[in-house]
């Protein structure tokens, strides 16, 4: 049983779910008819503001990706590599919603302690990091809590355009998108003054600020 009650999501302050995991199997469209419980389960905990992310897989296809990635609510994760570029491994298609850092990332491992390990599973966790982070910087600054589609949105406004077999991605940038999400934007202008009437003269002006 995969759902999430509302209760728990509320007790336990659930944000993401990553999941770094695949099917042999790929898609180059939605999936949701195949994994009717799962994809229940994902439009499940998406409706109580949970972003579910998923790697999209590591068999180098530029047009096919795994499941559960393939269903709709699902944000796809596929990976870049140290130089900005997606790894030749990554799986992607049009259904990927973002990028991030996939490649020779130093990852815990229960005997090891820590590994360098590459893959899109190494990939999402990154996406659900960021996705927790947006959440959190926006509910303690803007008393904010946007929707799964909106955070995604977020990141991928924000996040670095890398193109690839017709498909436009975006690589996360947490930074840019917390800059970007900041709606407590100071009124530099007082004593009425509007931009459009300093439209065509320079001004010089000192702000003090305190945050």
């Amino acid at each position: 049983n995969y759902t999430i009650s509302s209760t728990k999501a509320s007790i336990y302050n659930i944000t993401a779910i990553t999941l770094s995991l695949g099917t042999a199997e790929l898609y180059d469209d939605y999936c949701d008819n195949n994994f009717l419980s799962l994809a229940a389960a994902v439009n499940n905990a998406t409706m109580k503001n949970i972003t579910v992310v998923a790697a999209t897989g590591n068999n180098g296809n530029s047009n096919f990706i795994a499941s559960p990635a393939c269903i709709k609510n699902v944000t796809a994760v596929a990976a870049t590599d140290k130089n900005n570029n997606i790894a030749s491994y990554s799986d992607r298609n049009k259904l990927v919603k973002l990028l991030a850092p996939g490649d020779n990332i130093n990852s815990t491992n229960t005997s090891k302690g820590y590994e360098i390990r590459s893959g899109t599973s190494m990939a999402a966790p990154h996406v659900a990091g960021a996705v927790a982070l947006l959440q959190q910087y926006q509910k303690l600054d803007n008393n904010m809590k946007e929707t799964p589609e909106e955070i995604v949105n977020a990141l991928n406004k924000s996040g670095l355009k890398i193109s690839d077999n017709g498909n436009v991605f975006s690589l996360i940038n947490i930074y840019e998108a917390v800059k970007k999400s900041d709606k407590k934007l100071p009124d530099i202008f007082s004593e009425n003054r509007t931009l459009t009437a300093l439209n065509n003269s320079d001004i010089d002006f000192s702000i003090n600020a305190t945050d």
